[in-house]
């Protein structure tokens, strides 16, 4: 992509300069700010695993050069050890970072475990639980469609009216946002009408998590938070619904790992105005967005925010930490 390729030339000017490291140590030793990163597949194969580059997976080798910079520079804590410290007025280290990922895959035990341990790093895992009733999440069947297309065009019956959607990139990345404001039955109605024109030979089920591989994972340097069960759009549900997908998943996750689960990331980071209120009545303790930003000692532990991280250089990951750290400084 042209436009990586740009980026990566621009990021490793930057960092050959010294322009990067001033800038990122400019801004770091400040006392009580929070920046938690946001992750969710680390791959090893990117052509195979990654073929559209959608910003989900991380490469391996490039995850841990971030998790060596990271800990050369920060002090690496837990979300559930950072909330601790916010609920009960106890100033935090200097340059805390935490390290998080969403939805379940089966990479984060196989591939980023292993990493983590090695650096003797913890992170937190925020789970869906409908991985565990061999269930494909929408935009991972959506992205094997795509993959498996043999046609060259798409056409689609949206709540908006009929769309039709290029089988590249550009496409996909279109058809995934459009898919994201669709209510849930809407959406599978959507999906599985492109299975039956256009039927794919990939069992993806092995993509995540079994309940005894989440166990494991716990053993590997990572704490458990929610993630809902199905991975809806929040925002598209009645109240009832909410509840039901929060108080199940928490549930659920509860009785594999026989331990309280008090933490929450938003699919999607998809929010209601009452969000909160909810969270709470179904017994979390925290949350997080996909708000990019720095979180302060004031943060309302329910908005945290993050930030996404890029399958990149070190140079790259660098410039990317330098903007967010310089820009809410």
């Amino acid at each position: 992509m042209i436009k990586n390729f740009l980026k990566e030339v621009v990021s490793r000017t930057l960092d050959y300069s010294g322009v990067l490291d001033k800038k990122i140590n400019t801004s770091l030793n400040q006392n009580n700010n929070w920046l938690v990163l946001m992750y969710h597949r680390i791959i090893t194969d990117n052509k195979a695993e990654d073929p559209y580059q959608l910003g989900m997976c991380v490469n391996g080798k490039n995850f841990n050069q971030q998790i060596k910079y990271l800990k050369k520079k920060f002090e690496i804590l837990t979300v559930s050890e950072v909330v601790h410290c916010l609920k009960n007025k106890k100033p935090l280290p200097k340059n805390v970072v935490s390290i998080t990922f969403d939805d379940g895959y089966k990479d984060n035990l196989t591939n980023a475990a292993p990493i983590l341990k090695n650096h003797g790093i913890h992170a937190s895992l925020y789970v869906a639980t409908d991985i565990f009733k061999e269930r494909v999440f929408w935009w991972d069947r959506t992205i094997q469609i795509f993959s498996e297309a043999r046609s060259s065009e798409f056409s689609i019956e949206l709540k908006d009216g009929p769309q039709n959607f290029k089988a590249n990139r550009s496409g996909l990345e279109s058809l995934l946002l459009k898919l994201w404001l669709e209510t849930e039955d809407s959406k599978e109605r959507i999906i599985q009408k492109l299975l039956d024109e256009n039927p794919i030979t990939t069992d993806l089920t092995h993509l995540y998590l079994n309940k005894s591989e989440l166990k494991q994972i716990t053993e590997q340097h990572f704490e458990i938070g929610a993630h809902t069960c199905s991975h809806p759009n929040l925002e598209l549900l009645k109240d009832d619904e909410i509840m039901l997908e929060l108080s199940e998943s928490k549930a659920y996750l509860e009785k594999i790992l026989e331990e309280n689960v008090d933490g929450f990331a938003y699919p999607g980071g998809y929010i209601r105005d009452d969000s909160v209120n909810l969270l709470e009545r179904a017994g979390f303790k925290y949350a997080l967005t996909t708000v990019s930003g720095i979180n302060r000692f004031e943060q309302n532990e329910f908005l945290i925010k993050r930030m996404g991280m890029p399958n990149s250089s070190i140079s790259d990951f660098k410039r990317c930490l330098s903007n967010i750290l310089v820009t809410t400084s």
